[in-house]
């Protein structure tokens, strides 16, 4: 069941409630979701820069599942991300802050946020698991969980320095979740933020290009086969995609080889609904879905992971997890939405 969240008009009593509780705590846990993206990365550097421009000797610490994605690592902060096993044992702090995913998906890190005194979540999501935050911070008509940072940013009593770093972190989250301002979730206050990020001199050309759409040899050769050997049903309106272990290991490809993909799927003329799986380890089955119309991809992804290991996302992107074997999740995932576009 999806979580009760904050009405619009309680954003400015939730960034009040976050601030106090910022100045009387002196120690910080930032995470997000384990499979981290450019917004959420970009989100919680931001993040983390904020608090320490209230007090740069409170102890605040980035703390995910796993590392930073190597295609990130050139974002300045980047090597302050950390991961349960590089922390001290019994590690505790006073405030937790999850960002862009709520708690059942930020993995081993869990316990540690779990133990928090306070309890925070920021998001945009429309569909997550419940839990009982003390403070939630929700906003699903923003653009990304960086657009919200920089609202929050601007809600702050103290100064918060507009720094090339904290503009290229923010500028990633957004053009991450807006693919470079080409989906609809793109507002005119988007466009007012990037615009005063670039202000700030950064360079933004090498932000779009690191974070988002170079790849290497290797990424290319998988993107290759994926779309050389992808599938369309007799309508059009779907396609589909499928990358085996198999196919990884015979390209010496590495799991970050896959980014993008799905969105390569779905620029196919005619297509609606865009499919990619790709089997990872422990019998697991990772699917992402992209629409282009009004069909609520979302939805969807969070019915089919509630029969494995998770799901959800946005109306017209979202993912799951859910077990194998791949060419029994190939069909029974195709099947449903041939069925559910048979319909529309």
């Amino acid at each position: 069941m999806s979580t009760e969240r904050n009405r619009p008009n309680d954003w400015d009593d939730a960034v009040s409630r976050l601030v106090a509780v910022l100045k009387t705590n002196p120690s910080v846990l930032i995470t997000a979701p384990q499979e981290a993206d450019g917004d959420s990365v970009g989100a919680q550097l931001a993040l983390r820069r904020m608090v320490l421009a209230l007090d740069p000797t409170r102890r605040v610490a980035i703390v995910n599942d796993k590392p930073c994605p190597p295609r990130y690592r050139f974002l300045p902060d980047s090597d302050r991300m950390e991961t349960p096993a590089s922390l001290a044992p019994g590690a505790s702090f006073d405030i937790g802050i999850v960002l862009d995913g709520g708690i059942d998906r930020i993995g081993t890190v869990r316990p540690l946020y779990e133990g928090c005194k306070i309890r925070v979540s920021i998001d945009h999501h429309a569909v997550r698991e419940s839990f009982p935050y003390d403070i939630d911070l929700y906003a699903p008509d923003v653009s990304s969980t960086a657009e919200m940072v920089a609202r929050i940013i601007e809600r702050v009593p103290w100064r918060v320095p507009l720094t090339q770093t904290l503009a290229a972190q923010l500028y990633l989250g957004i053009v991450y979740d807006t693919g470079l301002f080409r989906h609809s979730n793109t507002q005119p206050s988007t466009l007012r933020l990037a615009a005063r990020l670039l202000e700030s001199g950064f360079d933004f050309t090498r932000v779009a290009e690191v974070g988002l759409l170079e790849r290497s040899y290797t990424a290319q050769k998988i993107v290759a086969h994926v779309l050389s050997t992808a599938q369309r049903d007799s309508s059009g309106r779907l396609i589909w995609g499928v990358l085996s272990l198999e196919d990884l290991e015979r390209h010496h490809a590495t799991a970050e080889d896959r980014e993008g993909i799905i969105d390569q799927l779905l620029l196919t003329r005619g297509v609606e609904i865009a499919l990619f799986f790709s089997e990872a380890e422990g019998g697991r089955v990772k699917v992402s879905f992209r629409s282009k119309g009004d069909f609520d991809v979302a939805t969807l992804a969070r019915e089919l992971g509630r029969e494995g290991f998770g799901g959800g996302g946005h109306r017209k992107a979202a993912g799951c997890s859910l077990p194998g074997p791949l060419p029994e999740v190939v069909s029974r995932v195709v099947d449903r939405l041939r069925g559910d576009l048979a319909r529309t």
